[in-house]
């Protein structure tokens, strides 16, 4: 878990780039703050629950649903990390 120690952005965005290409099955996935699933071939209702769990066990954090409903893009997945981590 990474909760412990407080995390950068950088370091934020490289363990997220990597969780998803993981849960995706590809090497590398290309990310920005404005990307929403429909952007990333293979991110579907189904990885998108696989993702989410993947972040919650590897950054030590839990999201409340309606935290989840307000996220519109991976900008507002990192921004509440961020705010979780700090």
């Amino acid at each position: 878990m990474l909760r412990e120690d407080a995390v950068e952005s950088d370091e934020i965005w490289t363990k997220l780039k990597a969780l998803v290409a993981e849960v995706l099955g590809t090497d590398e996935v290309a990310l920005s703050r404005e990307t929403v699933a429909a952007d990333v071939d293979g991110w579907d209702s189904v990885t998108h629950v696989e993702i989410l769990v993947a972040i919650e066990q590897t950054f030590g954090v839990q999201f409340r649903t309606s935290e989840l409903a307000g996220m519109q893009n991976v900008g507002d997945l990192v921004e509440r990390l961020e705010r979780a981590l700090h």
